[in-house]
């Protein structure tokens, strides 16, 4: 096969968000026979390296790629012969469950699906004086209460806690699930076991955040309850703004994945702001 030159990454963000950049560049690569010339820093899910398709002798041309550069069917532009740079977040899931087979055999994985719940918090870096992306509690409340009323344990998934804030939030969450008659469990642990704690469950309840996305993506799980506002902000005077780079992530609603509006039809209530002290 003709080598039409290759692709690299600039990498921003946490691993979720290297991830989407990584598989975005990684598709684009093998549409167009390109070699893919970047590997994904801080990895944890064993991937395969991509075939080499050899050299490419020509002078090539320098193109980027952004998030800006997606047409009204959700593709990116091919411009020929090239060197390609990928920049942006590249966060559209449809293209990733288009893919979904050939990205699963591009992996390795190996974990037993176990029949356990499991809920993945984002606190630290969620909450600052501007604006908070901190899930209402209410919201865990009401998704257990509909979606997890057979398990009588509810894992809970979250770094651990840094700031009072952090500390008071989650042991009101443990409680007020107590109060449902159901146990929680919470152990901090590394990234490598808060990945294998969500991939392996069997009914997930994601949070808003690009690392959650992929343990829940590589499972095998029945029931995937999605929190619906993904992609939003509620501000300091309690109204909400979207992200930059129209993320389109946890809004497929097929399979076992469930959009969960039945909260509040307002997204600012899907959040919270919590006490400092």
């Amino acid at each position: 096969m003709m080598c039409n030159g290759e692709v690299n990454i600039k990498y921003k963000g946490r691993y979720g968000n290297n991830l989407f950049m990584y598989f975005a560049a990684r598709i684009y690569a093998e549409q167009h026979s390109l070699n893919l010339k970047a590997d994904i820093p801080d990895k944890y899910f064993s991937i395969n390296e991509p075939e080499s398709l050899g050299g490419n002798q020509r002078q090539l041309k320098n193109y980027e790629i952004g998030d800006d550069d997606y047409d009204e069917q959700g593709n990116l532009p091919y411009h020929g012969v090239g060197s390609y740079r990928f920049f942006g977040l590249f966060q559209k899931e449809e293209t990733l469950f288009q893919n979904r087979e050939k990205i699963l055999s591009w992996v390795n994985l190996d974990f037993e699906k176990q029949d356990t719940c499991t809920i993945h918090l984002r606190l630290d870096d969620y909450y600052i004086q501007r604006r908070s992306l901190v899930i209402n509690t209410d919201y865990w409340i009401h998704c257990i209460e509909k979606h997890a009323d057979v398990y009588d344990k509810i894992n809970i998934v979250c770094e651990k806690p840094k700031q009072v804030w952090e500390f008071n939030y989650l042991s009101n969450l443990m409680s007020r699930i107590k109060e449902l008659n159901k146990k929680p469990i919470y152990v901090p642990g590394s990234m490598s076991e808060d990945i294998e704690k969500i991939m392996m469950s069997n009914c997930i309840i994601t949070s808003n955040s690009t690392f959650c996305f992929w343990p829940a993506f590589f499972s095998k799980a029945e029931k995937i309850i999605s929190f619906p506002h993904t992609g939003v902000d509620l501000m300091a005077d309690d109204t909400t703004e979207i992200w930059e780079g129209d993320v389109q992530v946890f809004k497929h609603n097929q399979g076992p994945y469930e959009l969960s509006h039945s909260f509040s039809d307002n997204p600012a209530e899907y959040f919270e702001r919590p006490s400092w002290t």
